[in-house]
């Protein structure tokens, strides 16, 4: 668990790294960026595809986790438009708070209710 720990505060550095590098050379134009990379029809069109299809998942997996309230959607949707910026500290809170219990970490709110696998 250090390990997974260690590599989620690590890529937290990074992604706000490379995220200030971006906005320090090109402002914050990544909507029109990501949007125009999107529908271009190319391989970054895959690439920002297969990253929507994925960050979608993860957040409606948050939102699941934390009981599908208010605050459960707004993580849902900062997992989505933030992506690893927001997800990564939030897994690494919720892996301290949980102690490391696996089945609280996967299931959150909802693993008082869930038998264990």
């Amino acid at each position: 668990m250090n390990a997974f720990r260690i590599c989620l505060a690590i890529s937290t550095i990074i992604i706000f790294w490379v995220t200030f590098i971006a906005v320090m050379g090109h402002g914050v134009i990544w909507p029109k960026t990501f949007l125009g990379d999107l529908f271009a029809g190319n391989w970054r069109s895959q690439f920002n595809t297969d990253l929507v299809i994925h960050l979608a998942l993860v957040g409606w997996w948050v939102a699941w986790r934390e009981g599908f309230g208010v605050k459960a959607y707004i993580f849902g949707i900062f997992c989505v438009i933030w992506g690893g910026m927001f997800t990564f500290p939030y897994l690494l809170f919720a892996t301290l708070k949980a102690k490391g219990n696996f089945q609280e970490i996967f299931f959150g709110t909802r693993g008082a209710h869930v038998a264990e696998f």
